[in-house]
């Protein structure tokens, strides 16, 4: 993908992001007996004596900025505890440029390279679970992936927000003299979520995960374990820093088996406005799907020369029963 060809894709995206029909799914909530909801943000206090015309404001100016501790379905790579109000669907669109920052002014510091693409539909069958099914082109990983918000950090019972996410990716890719539906071209990965704000501008999230047959070139692989770790750091109302990191924590046979897998790690800008979350980032990896990103990055080298690769990404709300 060319420069000029990356531009074009992110005006279409932010002409899409501009459209009214899901604004309103931004602020959507499930309600609770107490009166705030029970994954987003508690509704404002004279919500019960609004009028049509100002609940109708109140919806146009609604933004997905208020859930803390964080305002994207992702910190980066990894999964946060937030879901949607049941009958929305959140679209994702990533990119990771394939030349790092220091191929310099020549290679237009990586963009007029190719870029490794995500893109991923999900749909909330219920207030907790969302259920995404996405894409990338490397190795033309199709991945199905299901999260289950258990419990948000607000409840006074349990000040730790916890989701749990199971994920199957398949490499679709045509290898001569293989079949697509062989056993190795799957792969399992399981996660849980545990976030929590600590401040009120800061959340943080411990993510430990699981992956069966992370290598599918490699027979009889062990399960390889992780622990993520991300934050998020709300610096203006709209604007915040977000950043993770996930180490491998099994099978350092592996690593030296794999000399170019290195722990996965990922740093950027966070915008927020009605409707989208939009990330700036960069990364050691161009791993996308959960299995790519958790098996490591392959960047290794000194970050101040450089050696890392930019890329994005946009999170969508869409409510279609507003057309």
């Amino acid at each position: 993908m060319r420069t000029s060809r990356f531009i074009g894709l992110l005006a279409v995206l932010m002409t899409l992001a501009g459209g009214t029909p899901c604004v309103a799914a931004a602020q959507a909530t499930a309600s609770t007996p107490g009166g705030s909801d029970e994954m987003g943000a508690a509704p404002s206090p004279d919500s019960s004596e609004a009028t049509p015309d100002t609940e109708a404001q109140s919806e146009r100016s609604a933004s997905p900025e208020n859930p803390m501790p964080f305002s994207g379905w992702k910190v980066i790579n990894l999964p946060t505890g937030r879901t949607l109000e049941g009958g929305n669907w959140l679209f994702l669109i990533s990119h990771r440029f394939n030349q790092p920052v220091n191929t310099g002014y020549a290679g237009f510091y990586g963009l007029d390279s190719g870029a490794t693409m995500y893109l991923s539909l999900g749909y909330a069958f219920t207030d907790r679970l969302l259920v995404t099914l996405g894409r990338s082109d490397r190795r033309d990983n199709v991945e199905l992936e299901t999260r289950y918000g258990a419990v948000h950090e607000r409840n006074p019972s349990w000040p730790v927000g916890l989701s749990v996410q199971g994920a199957v990716n398949w490499l679709t890719r045509d290898i001569p003299g293989q079949r697509r539906w062989r056993s190795a071209a799957f792969k399992y990965t399981a996660q849980v979520s545990l976030t929590r704000t600590v401040v009120d501008q800061v959340g943080l999230a411990l993510v430990p995960g699981l992956t069966l047959n992370p290598d599918e070139n490699l027979d009889g692989e062990t399960p390889l374990v992780t622990l993520g770790l991300g934050a998020r750091w709300k610096v203006q109302e709209k604007v915040a820093l977000v950043g993770e990191w996930t180490p491998v924590l099994s099978r350092p046979d592996a690593i030296a088996t794999a000399p170019n897998r290195h722990d996965t790690w990922a740093a950027g800008v966070e915008i927020t406005t009605d409707g989208h979350v939009f990330q700036v980032v960069v990364s050691n990896g161009r791993g996308l799907t959960t299995d790519q990103y958790l098996s490591g990055a392959d960047l290794g080298g000194d970050i101040a020369d450089g050696n890392v690769r930019l890329g994005f990404n946009i999170f969508r709300i869409l409510d279609f029963s507003k057309f």
